[in-house]
């Protein structure tokens, strides 16, 4: 597994591409169809990727069809229709269900977080913000350092 994350970090194009190839010769093997969202979230933030809305709901239906209550698959769907500014109502329904089976995950309160800044809802985003800082090991406590850059004192304070 770590050489896995080791190759989808290092070169995610590639690890992307290849995972699409193991899909089209082997569609029914679930670690395939899991990964395939995985991979791709990794690919979207490091490159400047554009992904057109159909071709990431179908890829997000593979990997779902893998495991469809699989947290990880969840919030990259979740983060993914953040940033898009899609469905926002599905993006909801995933982190309320997720802020209860996985709470003590730092990846939910990150995306939470990332979601209530998009929305501009300030008081959202602290309380995701310490909720996460209180979970969060040391790969997740710089990402939110650097995604609570974008509120002021002023707004903490509030």
């Amino acid at each position: 597994m770590r050489d896995v994350r080791y190759w989808i970090r290092a070169d995610p194009l590639r690890s992307f591409q290849a995972n699409i190839r193991a899909h089209e010769l082997y569609p029914y093997d679930g670690a395939v169809r899991l990964q395939i969202v995985l991979t791709l979230a990794q690919l979207v933030s490091n490159r400047d990727v554009e992904l057109e809305d159909l071709a990431a709901d179908r890829l997000f239906a593979v990997s779902r069809s893998a495991s469809p209550h699989n947290p990880a698959i969840l919030l990259a769907r979740a983060e993914y229709l953040t940033y898009a500014d899609r469905n926002p109502e599905e993006a909801e329904a995933i982190l309320a269900d997720l802020r209860v089976r996985v709470s003590l995950s730092p990846e939910v309160w990150y995306v939470e977080m990332a979601r209530a800044l998009r929305l501009k809802d300030v008081p959202r985003a602290v309380s995701a913000l310490r909720e996460g800082a209180k979970k969060a090991g040391p790969e997740y406590t710089q990402a939110f350092i650097k995604l609570a850059s974008s509120l002021t004192t002023v707004e903490i304070v509030q």
